[in-house]
Formats: structure tokens, C-alpha cells, sequence
């Protein structure tokens, strides 16, 4: 399938066009956009343990971060 898609379409101009209409979705509904999400992550538990360690590693760099900044006043 994705063969397919790339044999159609320019790579390069596909995909931003996919992640501009994302973009634009959650600008619009970001409530909607996030409970799609969560619901299909529901069913795929390794891609739901990838976004919450990403969660958790984004956390913590923000807070090493910001506790550097703290200290630097």
C-alpha cells in the first residue's frame, strides 16, 4: 500500500500535505483530534507505551531545563 502510495504521489509533497491537514485538524478540534488518538492507541500497546515514554522523557528534560535556567538567576 504504501508502495502504491509513493508510485502515485511525490513523496515529499504527500506527506506535508498529510501533516498540514493534521496540523490544520487540531488547530480546528483539538479536543476530537486528542480522544482519536487516545482511542487508537487503545489498541495498540506498544505505540501507547512509545507516546508515554515520550511524555515522560519530555517532562523530565523540561524540568532539568528549567531547573538549570532557576539557577542561573
Amino acid at each position: 500500500m504504501v508502495e502504491n502510495e509513493l508510485a502515485k504521489h511525490h513523496p515529499i509533497k504527500h506527506i506535508a500535505l498529510q501533516i498540514l491537514e493534521f496540523s490544520l485538524a487540531y488547530q480546528n478540534s483539538p479536543s476530537l483530534v486528542k480522544e482519536i488518538l487516545r482511542e487508537g492507541l487503545k489498541s495498540h500497546p506498544d505505540a501507547q507505551r512509545k507516546c508515554q515514554d515520550y511524555i515522560d522523557r519530555s517532562q523530565r528534560e523540561f524540568q532539568s531545563r528549567w531547573k538549570e535556567n532557576s539557577d542561573c538567576e
